[in-house]
């Protein structure tokens, strides 16, 4: 557990700090070409992943697959450590504001997110659990938004700053991304989940079966800047139809086709969600 805290530490620093790379090395239509390229990057290691992790199990068996899998990304990790010293830029970039780092912002953007997720994780609890981590997570929003009005009136950038959070553009385009995160990293666990637990197909075969999603989201990511340069935002609203699409289509096949056939039918739904998501996302 101690472990898995500090790797999902890791992760959620570096990737917002690519991110917010990105955003101040590139402007215009090479941001969006480098967002692009970010997406397909994640197409791939979504596509090449789970397969080498289903290898990995499959080849170590129960007792030493898991950790044969997390090697991998141990050494994956250590690689990409060396490139980011090597190759990031050392120029530092401007603040608006004095810069610091919002501790007991973050500290409440935490139990926020480990409130809503409390219910989930112990569903064999009464609803009092639910209604209580509910009030609670609440009332630290409250106190978060609060807090981050007083803390930018220091002159501290802090998690959210206030003049950005009333734009309606960045609280229309975070409603649509959170909705979006939602939905796609959802389906995605509870279509593994299925195919593992209940059509007992091995890691790697479930694996497979996800790969035509991966695959056209790394290629639709990689057509994605020519869609925002000619068409602007509104490709964000095609993508997000053809991801319903997608996956209104995913819950038909799984309640008609047969057992048998479904991983095979369910190829397509995947090849229009991959899409919607390797659209979208970097617009």
């Amino acid at each position: 557990m101690a472990a898995r805290l500090v790797q999902g530490i890791g992760a959620g620093a570096v990737n917002s700090q690519v991110i917010g790379l990105m955003h101040n090395h590139f402007q215009g239509r090479a941001g969006a070409r480098a967002l692009g390229a970010y997406i397909a990057v994640s197409g791939i290691a979504a596509t090449s992943g789970p397969l080498i992790a289903g290898i990995a199990l499959n080849a170590g068996g129960a007792e030493q697959g898991w950790r044969a899998a997390l090697l991998v990304s141990t050494v994956l990790g250590l690689v990409a450590t060396v490139l980011a010293i090597a190759c990031t830029p050392r120029r530092r970039p401007s603040f608006a504001g004095r810069p610091s780092l919002d501790v007991p912002g973050l500290a409440m953007i935490a139990l926020i997110t480990l409130l809503l997720l409390l219910p989930f994780v112990n569903s064999a609890d009464s609803g009092s659990t639910a209604v209580a981590c509910l009030g609670l997570a609440f009332l630290t929003a409250c106190l978060f938004a609060g807090w981050e009005v007083y803390y930018s009136r220091t002159g501290r950038v802090g998690v959210i700053v206030p003049s950005v959070a009333r734009s309606g553009g960045f609280a229309l385009g975070s409603l649509v991304a959170g909705c979006y995160f939602v939905a796609v990293m959802s389906l995605s666990l509870l279509l593994s989940v299925f195919f593992q637990e209940g059509l007992g197909f091995s890691p790697l075969r479930s694996a497979l079966v996800n790969l035509p999603g991966s695959a056209a989201m790394a290629v639709s990511a990689a057509l994605s800047p020519r869609l925002v340069t000619r068409y602007g935002r509104a490709s964000v609203c095609w993508a997000i139809a053809l991801g319903i699409t997608g996956v209104a289509a995913t819950l038909v096949c799984s309640d008609r086709v047969p057992t048998g056939q479904l991983a095979v039918v369910l190829a397509m739904p995947q090849l229009l969600t991959g899409a919607a998501s390797g659209t979208g996302h970097p617009d």
